[in-house]
């Protein structure tokens, strides 16, 4: 039993020597190859845990549900006027990295529909809707209207039109 425990003992003794080296390597794939050597391989069924793991960016591909690398088949990058408006999660719905640029878009109305509590969501010829935040119980804007929309104070916007001057609150919902 003793002469057990004597080598025992002098294995990790070795064992521990040996590992000092491996503490002194800074980089992290060749520290772990310096304990592999030292300790073995772990079999594949072992799990790694994630701070194991080498880092890398993988972009979602349009329309599928797992994670692979970017293509050149996706959409192209949608210009400022159509970013206009959207708030960040629905930018990275549409995969734009760059906030737009730009300050205020004009257009027309195209469609203007009642919507709840004295609100209208209009659409705009570019395809943009937008829905009213401060319910009016009067109709500011109609079909073919002029309309100006500019970014306002606290990520919110101002559109103004032809039958409103001073501006009504609006979030776009496409």
């Amino acid at each position: 039993m003793f002469e057990y425990l004597i080598v025992i003992g002098i294995l990790s003794g070795q064992e521990g020597s040996a590992t000092v080296g491996c503490r002194l390597i800074t980089e992290d794939a060749e520290r772990l190859a310096c304990y592999d050597s030292i300790f073995g391989r772990p079999s594949g069924d072992v799990a790694v845990p994630d701070s194991a793991k080498t880092p890398r960016e993988i972009a979602p591909v349009a329309g599928s549900k797992g994670s692979a690398a970017p293509s050149a088949a996706t959409t192209p990058p949608a210009t400022a006027a159509q970013d206009f408006g959207l708030t960040e999660e629905q930018r990275s719905r549409r995969k734009q990295d760059a906030a737009p640029t730009i300050e205020m878009i004009e257009s027309r109305v195209a469609a203007v529909k009642l919507y709840e509590r004295d609100r209208f969501i209009l659409t705009l010829e570019n395809g943009q809707q937008w829905t009213q935040i401060e319910p009016t119980p009067i109709q500011r804007f109609y079909a073919g209207d002029a309309i100006t929309i500019r970014k306002a104070a606290f990520d919110s916007y101002l559109a103004r039109g032809p039958n409103s001057a001073t501006g009504i609150r609006v979030r776009r919902t496409n």
